[in-house]
């Protein structure tokens, strides 16, 4: 049938044409029965014809109608006469933003105001589980006050459906007006990378397309574009945008969100636009960023009548930061001065084995790994600023550390080794460190190479920054020796590092010119040389220092504690959270907020915790009895893990092993057997839970392996191991029986977490075979398919005990998901029982959460309040307080 202008479609008479794209033809038409102007979309003739797409058109549309938001222009109803099918929406007063940007690039404040309504829209849409998919300006209307309202909310994948397959998405049809129209769905420049190759998407391609938006209104051009649709599409995939397209005056925050929102690796985009909505807040707030401190030493009267207006608080602070800023910047007092920098709100330190900050050299940045609702992220705070700025393309990150010229950070993340420079851009991936995810530290030295620790049980290494072959550098006494926590000597010498030995820890330094070690006389951890000559590590919860000569690695002096009350991680077990800088500037986290590590506390299925053991300690993975009386748990001490067992009934405590480096305890069905990982030895333990008898070797590899589950007869125990070339990777062994084990799950993605169910018949576990972690279950023993649990990235899967649910964790969330086996396998959707990112995770061997036999309630770790609230101390000018107290005698 031919539409024209004057035609009626039901009671809807049909004005003039108003747009055309791949999704069909829009017409501003009259509504007679209620007496208001519309729009109506007809959509294409194919369409009509194909029942199953236009059944999935109507669920769909349904679903689009329910949007309510002033940002999101409305459906009114899905309607046919004389076989057209035509969408009734509302008609937006204005000009899209695509004419608007015809006439050129909008200022900053006016860009910022127009996308900030954006994503408002967009957050509300994201909320009730609605993707755009074809996000862009010519779909997003300036209404007459100056507000965005974004129009075809979900047509895209409403009109064409997820694609049947890659080889058919790859094959899009190009419109007339430059959509892309078949199984990749979207307009070119606007193509998310994951779109552009035809993958399944979610609500981060919006957010990609936003940056685009955003990019495009403050630059008046889009990001990524060329000639035909092919030279766009392979802008999109292989190259930038380019930076120095941006005004000169763009803040470095804007910046930041930009490469945040168009980083090619969804798993490292902006994972919610909720956090961009935020941002722009801020930068509208306060558009430099930070605090032009020395201009308000300089002008006291009219920092004044802006400090009067803001309150008192912000003047005692202002003036605090103005001054020490001062002698940052300026190096005019020597004179030691103390301050302290709380995190942003609802973040907590990322749980680690090293620190999870670092200070820059020149003592005047620090980079922190904090976590939000989700994966951590490294965040920039400038020491003469106010504001945490989150660094574009470090999702998952942990233990940074700079390079020696400030410029660059190096970050732990999806087991590799990266760096990022600070001025922006992608992260560049250095090396594979096939491990488990809490390395004990890294260094970077004046030549540009990394020295940092493998796995638990490994030496040190070292590689190039600029990538390239890894070389082993140290070599262990014993196979229950580890190196950790490594720092460069000054002019790149040699390395100061920590000998791991179960039960003690000591200083040793390598030489790089004889390329050998030396054991120091000193027990501690988490050693660095400061220029003033002292060597500055931990013991227990203190910091010491030693004069010692870098030149002859010889210590000259006796040690001193200089620093009472730095807090481990809850994971560390030790005073590992403090950072040093070459101008002399000591960051560290004190243990005077509260008692040092986390507690075992009851969780209901609403987020409530009340505590099971009062004693405060670095609980690590507690696994709960059979019956629910006694939990399991490894417990942190310098040198070392332990396993221990507590009663809940009768609050008494026994120690199940003595000599540290133990693991992951799994109980046997019948509550008789504990299973344990030793991360010195490499080796499965099993042990009577009375103590009866010793612990028995199970098995020993090369690698280090770790216990994950135990079926219920007792017969088969599950473990991974982590392998230098398959990275990690699921067996099962027989207990029992002489017999190898057996491999499970080997391939080139990092397997882990196997949790059988009671009855035997089904293994869940995570892996990051789609590029993020996520939770899979597979018949057991096998043979089988699989299938995915969690949709938006997860780990730690355990099992109801009837089978029934089965929970993950993802990030600081706690989810469940409904599952029925009783005849074929199958899954619910995922749903959140409760979010609290004060609850320890752990994304690499055991789940850290237990959950009881009534399947109500969870045994979880309560973070260490240091890591929950955290306040970081930072003294400038330490060094010239720590010459006072260490002298060095010449």
């Amino acid at each position: 049938m031919i539409i024209q202008a004057g035609q009626t479609l039901l009671h809807y008479r049909l004005i003039e044409k108003i747009g055309e794209g791949g999704m069909g033809v829009v017409w501003k038409a009259v509504d007679s029965k209620l007496d208001r102007e519309v729009a109506i979309k007809v959509l294409p003739e194919t369409f009509s014809a194909d029942i199953d797409r236009l059944a999935r058109f109507k669920r769909e549309a349904k679903l689009l109608a329910s949007l309510s938001h002033p940002g999101i222009a409305a459906i009114y109803g899905l309607e046919e006469a004389h076989g057209v099918r035509f969408l009734v929406m509302e008609l937006v007063p204005g000009e899209d933003l695509a004419q608007r940007l015809s006439r050129g690039a909008l200022p900053v404040e006016d860009a910022l105001s127009l996308c900030l309504h954006a994503a408002e829209a967009l957050e509300a849409a994201h909320e009730s589980g609605v993707v755009h998919r074809d996000l862009k300006p010519a779909n997003m209307q300036v209404t007459p006050e100056g507000k965005i309202k974004i129009l075809d909310f979900g047509l895209a994948k409403a009109l064409h459906g997820e694609p049947a397959s890659p080889r058919a998405s790859l094959s899009p049809t190009v419109t007339s007006a430059g959509s892309v129209a078949g199984a990749v769905l979207g307009t070119a420049p606007y193509l998310s990378p994951e779109q552009a190759r035809g993958k399944p998407v979610d609500k981060r391609t919006d957010i990609w397309a936003f940056g685009c938006v955003l990019y495009e209104v403050v630059t008046g051009n889009p990001p990524f574009h060329g000639e035909t649709v092919s030279d766009t599409v392979a802008h999109i995939l292989e190259r930038e945008p380019d930076w120095t397209a941006l005004p000169s005056g763009t803040p470095s925050r804007l910046r930041a969100l930009l490469a945040r929102c168009l980083t090619k690796n969804p798993m490292r985009r902006l994972r919610d636009i909720g956090e961009a909505r935020v941002a722009i807040h801020e930068l509208q707030e306060n558009p430099s960023g930070s605090t032009q401190i020395d201009s308000v030493e300089r002008d006291r009267s009219g920092a004044l009548a802006w400090l009067v207006a803001v309150g008192m608080t912000v003047v005692a602070a202002v003036a605090l930061w103005a001054w020490n800023s001062e002698r940052i910047s300026r190096q005019a007092s020597h004179a030691p001065t103390r301050l302290v920098v709380p995190l942003p709100p609802d973040r907590t330190l990322q749980s680690s084995f090293a620190s999870p900050f670092a200070i820059s050299p020149d003592g005047k940045r620090l980079v922190l790994a904090i976590r939000g609702s989700g994966r951590s992220l490294l965040y920039l705070r400038e020491l003469n600023a106010f504001e945490f700025e989150p660094i574009a393309g470090t999702d998952g990150a942990t233990q940074p550390f700079f390079s020696p010229d400030g410029e660059w950070v190096g970050f732990f993340a999806d087991a590799a080794l990266h760096r990022v420079a600070l001025a922006g851009g992608s992260p560049f991936k250095i090396c594979d460190v096939p491990t488990f995810p809490a390395i004990p530290g890294a260094t970077w030295g004046t030549d540009d190479t990394i020295v940092f620790s493998g796995h638990m049980g490994s030496t040190l290494r070292r590689v190039s920054a600029a990538g390239g072959a890894v070389e082993e550098l140290t070599t262990a006494s014993g196979p229950q020796e580890a190196h950790r926590w490594p720092h460069f000597l000054p002019d790149g010498r040699g390395v100061v590092y920590t000998v791991v030995k179960p039960g003690t820890t000591s200083i040793a330094v390598h030489s790089f010119q004889t390329g050998t070690s030396t054991t120091l006389d000193l027990e501690g951890t988490a050693a660095r040389y400061v220029g003033s000559g002292h060597l500055v590590y931990s013991s227990s919860s203190s910091l010491v220092a030693v004069p010692f000569d870098p030149h002859s690695m010889e210590l000259k002096g006796t040690p001193t504690p200089v620093v009472e009350g730095i807090a481990g991680g809850v994971l560390g077990g030790t005073a590992t959270a403090f950072a040093i800088s070459e101008s002399g500037s000591l960051v560290y986290l004190s243990s005077a907020l509260g008692s040092a590590g986390g507690r075992l506390v009851r969780v209901d299925r609403q987020g409530r915790a009340t505590p099971l053991v009062e004693e405060r300690g670095n609980y690590m993975q507690p696994h709960l009895s059979p019956d629910g009386g006694r939990v399991a748990f490894a417990r942190g001490r310098p040198g070392g893990r332990d396993i221990w067992i507590h009663d809940l009934s009768r609050g008494t405590r026994d120690r199940l092993t003595t000599d540290g480096g133990y693991i992951n305890p799994i109980w046997s069905a019948d509550g008789a057997w504990i299973a344990f990982s030793s991360t010195a030895s490499l080796g499965l333990y099993v042990k009577p839970t009375d103590g009866s008898a010793a612990a028995e070797l199970l098995l020993t590899r090369q690698n280090s392996s770790f216990t994950t589950s135990w079926s219920r007869d007792g017969e088969v125990l599950t473990f991974y191991e982590v392998h230098p070339e398959t990275r990690r990777d699921i067996w099962t062994l027989r207990v029992g029986v002489e017999c190898e084990p057996q491999p499970f799950l080997v391939t080139p993605f990092s397997e882990r977490a196997a949790m059988i169910t009671l009855d035997g018949r089904w293994m869940a576990y995570v892996s990051d075979e789609s590029g993020r972690d996520e939770v899979y279950v597979r018949p057991f023993p096998g043979p089988g398919g699989k299938w995915t649990i969690s949709t938006e990235g997860g780990t730690e899967p355990i099992w109801s005990a009837d089978g029934t649910e089965l929970f993950y964790r993802q990030g600081s969330r706690l989810l469940v998901v409904a599952i029925d086996s009783a005849n074929i396998f199958s899954a619910g959707r995922p749903r959140v029982l409760f979010e609290n990112p004060g609850f320890v995770s752990d994304t690499a061997g055991n789940p850290s959460y237990g959950l009881f036999p009534d399947g109500q309630s969870f045994i979880m770790v309560e973070g260490s309040p240091e890591l929950r609230a955290p306040q970081l101390r930072v003294r400038l000018n330490w060094t010239e307080e720590l010459k006072r107290k260490v002298q060095i005698t010449r």
